[in-house]
């Protein structure tokens, strides 16, 4: 009995791991945690979710005039080639789409909301992007 609890115990740790990279087609979404990567398309591009720039976003328990900002810092790589982009939630702030090398990846959504007095520890965030011709 000792012994099939161990088995159960390791299996659940696990399933807790981190699988390898995503893998999406063009045009669906898809959704990182910080420091997770997505391949994308027949050209593998690669697209890395490095870290949330600002989050200036309204907690979702108070009434807000404005929307706010989220920025997230994305890494793309193909081609022999590699770029930082920043996307913004907000478009008064910045873009939630950017291209590179003829790929548009536009930021779809950052979770969660932001609350009042609890803040969001940087491995937490999840970013929803897509990723097109």
């Amino acid at each position: 009995m000792r012994r099939f609890a161990m088995l159960v115990a390791l299996a659940g740790v696990a399933a807790c791991g981190r699988a390898g990279p995503t893998e999406a087609s063009l045009g669906e979404e898809f959704t990182l945690r910080t420091g997770e990567s997505a391949t994308v398309g027949p050209d593998s591009l690669s697209v890395t979710f490095t870290k949330i720039t600002a989050d200036s976003r309204c907690p979702a328990d108070v009434t807000c005039v404005w929307a706010g900002d989220a920025g997230v810092l994305l890494l793309l790589s193909g081609a022999g080639d590699t770029q930082a982009l920043e996307l913004h939630t907000a478009a008064q702030v910045g873009p939630n789409r950017g291209s590179f090398h003829g790929y548009a990846v536009q930021l779809l959504e950052v979770r969660p909301q932001p609350r009042v007095r609890e803040p969001i520890p940087s491995g937490d965030y999840l970013v929803t992007l897509r990723v097109s011709r």
